[in-house]
């Protein structure tokens, strides 16, 4: 009969995986609490929707 019941070793890449899991979750909970953006987001935002001026000023 085969055995089954080896011993494994652990992926790496699963430790890595559950850390950046539970600070994104605890993240969200505490940008819920205190109501702040603590990664300024909304910074980034408005930086991306800004429209580039055009060089050509009308007189």
């Amino acid at each position: 009969m085969h055995n089954s019941f080896k011993p494994f070793e652990a992926w790496w890449f699963w430790d890595v995986f559950t850390i950046g899991v539970n600070f994104f979750d605890g993240s969200m909970i505490l940008i819920l609490l205190i109501q702040k953006d603590i990664f300024l987001l909304d910074r980034l935002n408005r930086r991306l929707k800004l429209k580039p001026q055009s060089r050509i000023r009308a007189h």
